[in-house]
């Protein structure tokens, strides 16, 4: 990139070079994106390669007041270019989705890659966790702020994964797709450290499965397999056990805790069909017992617990065709009834 303010103030190489009027001086290792700036004091560049004034070069930000280069964030992503119009406003755009500015107090980021099939789970500390869909990245929400700050990236790059606010408020991800197919494998983000470490791995590779937090602490995963095997993680051991398997193997179904304890899970997809059927997990027994089928096969729908114990169960696909229709479960009577469609 190339910017200048004035005949004796001219940039060049990404912040490499600078014109002083006389003759060019070097000004250490430039980005390979864009420049600009506000004044001899205010000048930005960005990039993805070398370094400037001694910093990585993965998706930097720099910023030169007049006497250094100051790094100002650190993107995962090629940052392509930047546009500022004074010391309080600049923005940087990336490749895939990132946009930043800075106010003059703080950089306010998007989300740092674009993101498809991906997690999102409300921490404890009140920021959200967004992992996965594409990458191994993750990026941290903040509410107060409207900001964005990325966060330790996960050891496989996985989408199609579940993710579980444990009781020790750390995260657990299982399974998903990666690029090598379905994976077993899973791992914890630690909200205190921004870090993540590795955990036991599931007996079956999953993706397009539930996972489920029970009273008891442990998380039921379910489905996202040929097989109906149904399986137990235990947060004080990091492992995982076998438990009692589904009637039916089935993945993008939807699973709902409901209020006894016991897990609703309804729908989904075998060997490419919807399904109606509805199952449920007896956590007390750690049993299966059938439930009564729905009025509409759907799969990749929501299902949502109500106040009143019920489940309201909404679209999702039937067949080719998107669903419009609403039905609600009552666990009491185990019998599902029509309701109103989206339209």
């Amino acid at each position: 990139g190339m910017w200048g303010s004035a005949p004796n103030d001219v940039w060049a190489g990404g912040g490499s070079l600078h014109w002083n009027g006389l003759a060019w001086a070097a000004a250490g290792d430039g980005l390979n994106g864009g420049m600009w700036g506000s004044g001899t004091n205010d000048v930005w560049a960005v990039g993805s390669a070398g370094t400037l004034g001694g910093f990585s070069s993965l998706g930097v930000i720099a910023h030169w007041n007049g006497s250094a280069w100051d790094r100002r964030i650190n993107s995962r992503e090629l940052l392509a270019d930047v546009w500022a119009s004074s010391a309080n406003n600049a923005w940087a755009v990336g490749d895939n989705g990132t946009i930043a500015r800075w106010d003059g107090r703080n950089w306010t980021n998007s989300i740092s890659s674009a993101r498809t099939k991906h997690t999102a789970t409300l921490l404890a500390i009140g920021k959200v966790l967004v992992a996965g869909g594409g990458d191994s990245g993750a990026d941290l929400f903040t509410e107060s702020t409207g900001t964005w700050e990325p966060t330790g990236s996960m050891a496989i790059a996985r989408s199609r994964h579940t993710a579980t606010l444990l009781p020790s408020r750390k995260v657990l991800v299982a399974g998903g797709s990666t690029a090598a197919g379905a994976t077993a494998t899973a791992e914890l983000y630690d909200p205190d450290t921004g870090s993540w470490s590795a955990t036991g791995s599931m007996t079956l590779s999953r993706e397009g499965h539930t996972a489920t937090l029970l009273r008891s602490g442990k998380v039921l995963v379910v489905g996202g397999a040929s097989s109906p095997l149904a399986e137990l993680y235990d947060p004080a051991s990091g492992t995982w056990s076998d438990t009692d398997s589904m009637f039916t193997a089935r993945s993008f179904h939807a699973a709902v805790l409901l209020s006894e304890g016991n897990v609703l899970i309804s729908g989904g997809e075998s060997g490419g069909d919807a399904l109606a059927t509805a199952e449920l997990y007896d956590s007390s027994i750690g049993k299966w017992v059938a439930a009564g089928s729905m009025w509409i096969a759907r799969q990749r729908h929501s299902a949502t617990l109500l106040q009143s114990g019920k489940v309201l169960v909404v679209a999702g696909l039937g067949g080719y065709y998107a669903e419009y229709s609403a039905e609600i479960y009552d666990p009491v009577t185990d019998t599902w009834s029509r309701i109103d469609s989206l339209r």
